[in-house]
């Protein structure tokens, strides 16, 4: 039985892993996970989060 080779991992610069942001409310409780600060702020507004009692994680 031949040998198996090892796998060849292949990155590219040009697609990066995008970073996402996760909004947690006063409980701890993840709410929402977004592309950036202003998706997760937007979905505290819409469900009359208090963004003061909440917190941005970045996710990178």
């Amino acid at each position: 039985m031949p040998a198996l080779r090892p796998a060849t991992v292949v990155a590219s610069v040009e697609s990066p892993i995008p970073a996402f942001v996760a909004l947690y409310d006063d409980e701890g409780v993840l709410r929402c996970v977004g592309g950036d600060q202003a998706a997760c702020l937007a979905y505290a507004q819409l469900f009359a989060l208090d963004p003061e009692s909440c917190s941005l994680v970045s996710l990178n």
